[in-house]
This record gives structure tokens, C-alpha cells and sequence, in this order.
């Protein structure tokens, strides 16, 4: 299959819009784009290597309000996440942290992104949580479990914690 760019030159009148009968009047067929621009941002690409996707494969630059539009609804969806109720009961927490770049603001540095998966007594597991910190210490994880109790993580359904390289604090701040 090939694609090919067809340019479609339309009058414009002084006083009104000319629209040609196949072209909906005040109809912009983005949704598509927006889905795909998403899709690029949630595999990892920066806003530069989705720029340069949308203009090798539209023809054309996707526009600033554009970027800035998906990339607030998908900030709206992962504050929604992270706010969430916890309602289910847990039998097991997972508890681990990761190194990634972070790529916000002048300067790239390490973050320290801390991660919290429950197990159901169904075996059914669930992210229940996630947050960047400047550094994986006692009082980070002490905030970070003390939020998910506060969304409704009950520790006296767990029956096991697992964690890496951390001392008891972790049990004892549930």
C-alpha cells in the first residue's frame, strides 16, 4: 500500500468560506491525530520525535495546541489514576523503586519513580500507585504509603509486604 499527499486548493470569498460538498463545514477530522500523538507520547517518544512523526507521516507540523491539548489529557488521566479509591482488599504489596531520566525541565537528571502493586485475595494484581522522587529514602516511602492508606489501602488485610534493599521502616509505616 502506498500513500501520497494530495493538496486541495479552496477559494476563499471575501465575506464567507467556500466549503466543497465532500468537507463537513466546521468539522476538523483530529480526533485520529490526537490518538495517535498520544499514542507516541505514552511509548516514550519526546515532544520533538512526535513532532517529526506527525510531519513524515501527515505532511504536515501538528500544532503547539495540539501537543499541549493531548498532552493535558493525559495528564488529567494519570492524576485521575493516582487519586483514585483503592476499594478492592489486598493480600500482598509489592514494593520496588526504579532509576529513570527525567526529562522535565532545562536539565535532564535522575528520578527515582516509587511503585506499589497489590495482589486481591483473587490473584488479581493492580498498580495501585506511583510517585517521582528526588530520592528513594525513608520519608519518601513513609509519604507514599501513607497516601495509598489514605485512599483506602487497609494494612491489616496484607498478609506479606515485598520490597528490595529496604530496612523494617517499610512494614512499620503501614
Amino acid at each position: 500500500m502506498s500513500y501520497q499527499v494530495l493538496e486541495i486548493r479552496i477559494p476563499r470569498l471575501r465575506e464567507s468560506g467556500y466549503v466543497p460538498s465532500f468537507l463537513e463545514p466546521n468539522h476538523r477530522a483530529i480526533r485520529q491525530v490526537e490518538e495517535w500523538t498520544g499514542k507516541a507520547f505514552l511509548s516514550g517518544l519526546s515532544r520533538c520525535e512526535v513532532i517529526r512523526l506527525l510531519e513524515s507521516t501527515t505532511g504536515c507540523r501538528p500544532s503547539d495546541d495540539l501537543l499541549r491539548r493531548v498532552q493535558n489529557e493525559l495528564d488529567a488521566q494519570v492524576k485521575a489514576f493516582r487519586e483514585r479509591q483503592l476499594t478492592k482488599r489486598y493480600e500482598y504489596l509489592f514494593l520496588d523503586a526504579a532509576w529513570a531520566k527525567d526529562i522535565v525541565g532545562l536539565n535532564a537528571t535522575g528520578i527515582c519513580i516509587m511503585t506499589a502493586v497489590g495482589v486481591t485475595y483473587s490473584g488479581e494484581k493492580e498498580i495501585l500507585g506511583f510517585e517521582r522522587t528526588a530520592a528513594e529514602n525513608e520519608s519518601g516511602w513513609r509519604g507514599f504509603l501513607s497516601r495509598l492508606v489514605e485512599r483506602g489501602l487497609r494494612p491489616s488485610d496484607l498478609a506479606l509486604i515485598v520490597s528490595d534493599e529496604h530496612n523494617p521502616f517499610v512494614e512499620c509505616s503501614l
